[in-house]
C-alpha cells in the first residue's frame, strides 16, 4: 500500500511547457510560455481557438516566416495585436545576417515596431545554416534593433542551433558553451540564449548508434547550466519536428529530462516552423482543443502541469530555518521544487485524501497519513531525497531519533549536512504494519549554525514521519545547560547490540507487548531485550511510553 508501483499512474494527456503571467526579465525565477508558428498561424486571428489559453494569461510568439507571409491579411494582423491578444506578452522570432543588419532592421520596424508591437524578447537564428556567428556581427545586430525602437530592457537572444547540425554532432564535447569564449561572449551580449531543440531530435541523438552523437545531451545541459550559473536567462524552443500526434508525449518526456537534471529554462516557446498546409499537417497552431496542436498542448500544460514545472526560490517550509535541537517533520521539507528542495522518482504525488486534505499535491514527494493525525513521506524508493534548512544551536554530540514505519523492513536512510555525509546508510527496522510507527536512534557530531540537511533514501520500503534531534549530555535552555542527572530521562540503544537498551539514568521500567500485556520489568539503566523475538514493544518509564523495535 505504501510502495511505489502499487497504484496505477495517472494518464498524462499533453505535456509541455511552463506559464507564468509576469513579463520576462533577466534572471527571472518563474517561467513563461509563448505559442505560435508558421503552419496555421491564421488560427491566432481566430478568438475561438484560444479562449482558455488566453484566459490563463498565455503569451504569443510571432515567427517571422509566418507573420510576414500572405497567410495573414493586414486585418488579421491588426486583430491579433489590438484585439485578441491585446494585453498578452509577445515574443518575436527574426533571422540574422552576419554582414548585413539592414534588411532585418527594416523588417522589424515595418512589421513589428510600426504596428505597435513591444515584445518581451526577440530571438534571432544566429546559428542557422551551419553558421557560427562572429561576436562583433552579433553585437552589431543588437545595436541595429535598438536603433529602430527596441528598448534596452528587451533582451535579444541568439538562438543556438549549433547542436542540431549533423556535421557538428561528432565534435559536440569539444564545443561546449563552458569551453568556448566566443559562445560565452555572445551570451553575455544577449544576456541569455534560446535553444532550439525539438524533443524528437533530442531523443534521436540520445539513441544514436554513434556514442559521440549521444553527447548531444551533455551539450544541452552544459549550455543551460553555464548560462544560468552566470546570471543569464535561458529560453527553450520546443517544436514538433516529425512527432505528429506524439508531440505532447515527446514534450513531456523531454521536460522530465530537464527537471531531473535541474536544468529548467526560464521561458518556453511552443511553435512549428513548417510551411505545410495546416489542413494536412499534424501540428499546426490549430486550436486549444486538440492536444498535438500548438495551442492545445500549451493550454493543457497551463491547466495541468504549471505548478509542477515552475521553479520557485529555495526557502524553509515555514519561512524560517528549523531550530535544532527540535523536531523535523518529514513533510515540511524546503520549498523550491524538484531538484532544488527534493528529488522524487516521478512527478505524481499520491497525496492525502482520507482526511479531506490535499497536502503539497502539486509536488512529487509522496505523502501519506502518519501517526497522531500527522503526515509522513511514503512510497519511498531508492535515490529520492528531501532537504531541510536548519539552524543548530551549537556544536556538539546529538542524538537523532527517526520515527518510521515499515511493513517488512529492508529500507535504509542516510543524511548529509551541508553536502558532507553524516550517516551513510542506516537500516530501517520492520514494524509489521504501515500504520505502526516505531523509532530508532543514531548519534552524530554536528557543527553549530545554519545548515542544509539532506535526508537520502538509500533504499525504499518505509515511511518517514519525523526526526527528533536532541543534544547529548545537556539539554539546552536558553544560554544555560542542565546536568545529565536532571535532564529528561531517555532510552538509548547499545552500540554493541540492537536488543540491549540503556536508560540515561536509573529508573523503574516496564515492558509491554503492543496488545498491552506486561512482559518484563526492572530497575536500573539496562533494559535487556535479548530474550525477545523480532518485533515492536512498548517500554514505560516515569510516565513515558516509548516503542522499541527489535531487528
Amino acid at each position: 500500500m505504501r510502495k511505489k508501483g502499487d497504484e496505477p499512474r495517472m494518464a498524462l494527456v499533453c505535456l509541455g511547457v511552463i506559464l507564468c503571467f509576469a513579463m520576462l526579465v533577466d534572471g527571472n525565477e518563474t517561467a513563461s510560455i509563448f505559442v505560435g508558428g508558421v503552419s496555421g498561424i491564421e488560427s491566432l486571428a481566430d478568438p475561438q481557438s484560444s479562449v482558455e489559453y488566453r484566459g490563463d494569461g498565455g503569451g504569443i510568439y510571432l515567427h517571422h516566416t509566418g507573420w510576414s507571409s500572405n497567410r495573414l491579411t493586414n486585418a488579421q494582423r491588426n486583430s491579433i495585436i489590438n484585439d485578441i491578444w491585446k494585453g498578452h506578452s509577445f515574443g518575436v522570432e527574426l533571422g540574422f545576417h552576419d554582414n548585413n543588419t539592414t534588411s532585418w532592421q527594416n523588417a522589424y520596424k515595418k512589421l513589428y515596431h510600426d504596428l505597435g508591437i513591444r515584445p518581451a524578447f526577440i530571438t534571432c537564428n544566429a546559428f542557422s545554416s551551419d553558421r557560427v556567428p562572429d561576436v562583433d556581427d552579433w553585437a552589431a545586430t543588437i545595436e541595429a534593433f535598438r536603433a529602430v525602437g527596441v528598448s534596452d530592457d528587451v533582451p535579444i537572444y541568439a538562438t543556438f542551433e549549433y547542436q542540431n547540425f549533423p556535421s557538428k554532432m561528432l565534435t559536440l564535447m569539444d564545443n561546449l558553451v563552458s569551453r568556448r569564449k566566443d559562445f560565452q561572449d555572445i551570451i553575455r551580449a544577449s544576456k541569455g540564449l534560446t535553444l532550439d531543440i525539438p524533443p524528437t531530435v533530442y531523443f534521436r541523438r540520445l539513441n544514436h548508434t554513434n556514442p559521440n552523437a549521444r553527447k548531444y545531451h551533455e551539450w544541452m545541459i552544459d549550455a543551460i547550466k553555464w548560462t544560468k550559473d552566470n546570471g543569464f536567462s535561458v529560453g527553450m524552443i520546443i517544436s514538433p519536428n516529425d512527432s505528429r500526434t506524439r508531440y505532447g508525449e515527446d514534450t513531456k518526456a523531454f521536460l522530465d529530462v530537464l527537471l531531473q537534471q535541474n536544468a529548467l529554462a526560464d521561458f518556453y516557446i511552443v511553435e512549428n516552423y513548417s510551411p505545410a498546409d495546416p489542413q494536412t499537417y499534424s501540428n499546426p497552431v490549430g486550436n486549444e482543443d486538440t492536444p498535438h496542436h500548438q495551442l492545445g498542448c500549451a493550454r493543457l500544460v497551463v491547466q495541468n502541469f504549471l505548478s509542477q514545472l515552475t521553479t520557485t526560490p529555495k526557502e524553509p517550509f515555514s519561512g524560517e530555518p528549523l531550530a535544532l535541537p527540535g523536531t523535523i517533520l518529514a513533510v515540511e521539507y524546503d520549498k523550491g521544487g524538484e531538484g532544488v528542495s527534493y528529488h522524487d522518482s516521478d512527478r505524481e504525488n499520491r497525496g492525502v485524501q482520507s482526511r479531506g486534505i490535499d497536502l503539497r499535491t502539486t509536488e512529487g514527494v509522496d505523502i501519506t497519513n502518519g501517526p497522531d493525525s500527522g503526515y509522513a513521506i511514503g512510497w519511498i524508493v531508492e535515490g529520492e531525497w528531501v532537504e531541510y534548512t536548519t539552524n543548530v544551536a551549537r556544536a556538539g554530540e546529538y542524538e537523532l531519533e527517526f520515527h518510521v514505519s515499515s511493513l517488512s523492513g529492508g529500507g535504509s536512510i542516510g543524511l548529509e549536512v551541508n553536502g558532507e555525509t553524516v550517516l551513510s546508510a542506516i537500516a530501517v527496522p520492520q514494524t509489521d504494519d504501515w500504520d505502526i510507527y516505531g523509532t530508532f536512534t543514531e548519534h552524530v557530531t554536528l557543527s553549530g549554525g545554519s545548515q542544509v540537511w539532506r535526508v537520502n533514501m538509500k533504499s525504499g520500503g518505509f515511511n518517514l514521519h519525523k526526526i527528533v534531534v536532541r543534544s547529548e549530555g545537556t539539554n539546552l535552555v536558553g544560554d544555560r545547560t542542565l546536568s545529565a542527572q536532571t535532564k529528561e530521562l531517555r532510552l538509548l540503544p547499545s552500540a554493541q547490540s540492537s536488543r540491549i537498551f540503556y536508560l540515561s539514568r536509573e529508573a523503574d521500567w516496564n515492558l509491554y507487548s503492543l496488545q498491552g500485556s506486561r512482559l518484563n520489568s526492572g530497575y536500573g539503566k539496562v533494559v535487556d531485550m535479548s530474550a525477545f523475538s523480532i518485533g515492536v514493544y512498548m517500554v514505560r518509564f516515569e510516565g513515558r511510553v516509548k516503542s522499541l523495535i527489535l531487528r
